[in-house]
């Protein structure tokens, strides 16, 4: 009886899916008038939608040309383009007061990504309210890793501590 109910459980843990974990991203970047782009914002899952984003504060500092802004989640309008397979191929982020900052990734944005480089020139840029625009020079996203144990080895611990304590029962 004992080793059945062993058996399905260490079948249910190693059976179980890996679950998507989210990932903060981080931004650094240049723009032509000396202005930077700096922040993070969360990606909750691969799929190509605004709802798979928080946490957004990205800013850009002010440069020769213009002041700074921050885009944080509650004031700004997150939009993307997807990639045709599948992650995000850009962000657009509007503030209340009308700015834009748009950023074009050289490869799509995944939750299996560690570091994606923003597309630099015309395509990446910062326009404020005024029409006045800036372009960004470099920049890229990347994250941190961290180490997460996989289920199975977990599933293992736990079947080597459950025939530890079934071993020392039947020997008192």
């Amino acid at each position: 009886m004992k080793s059945k109910i062993l058996s399905l459980l260490a079948g249910g843990l190693l059976a179980a899916p890996l679950a998507a974990n989210a990932v903060t991203w981080y931004a650094a970047g240049t723009f032509d008038d000396g202005g930077t782009l700096s922040g993070s914002f969360v990606q909750t899952s691969d799929e190509c939608s605004g709802e798979s984003l928080s946490d957004v504060e990205l800013s850009t500092s002010a440069g020769s040309v213009m002041p700074g802004n921050d885009y944080g989640f509650d004031d700004a309008v997150v939009e993307s383009m997807c990639a045709s397979d599948g992650g995000f191929a850009s962000l657009q982020l509007t503030d209340f007061l009308d700015s834009y900052l748009d950023l074009y990734l050289a490869t799509p944005l995944t939750l299996g990504a560690s570091e994606v480089t923003i597309e630099s020139g015309q395509e990446s840029f910062f326009t404020d309210v005024d029409a006045r625009t800036r372009t960004l020079v470099s920049g890229y996203l990347y994250t941190m890793p961290t180490a997460v144990p996989e289920p199975g080895t977990l599933a293992l611990f736990g079947l080597a501590l459950a025939g530890l304590g079934l071993g020392r029962r039947r020997v008192s």
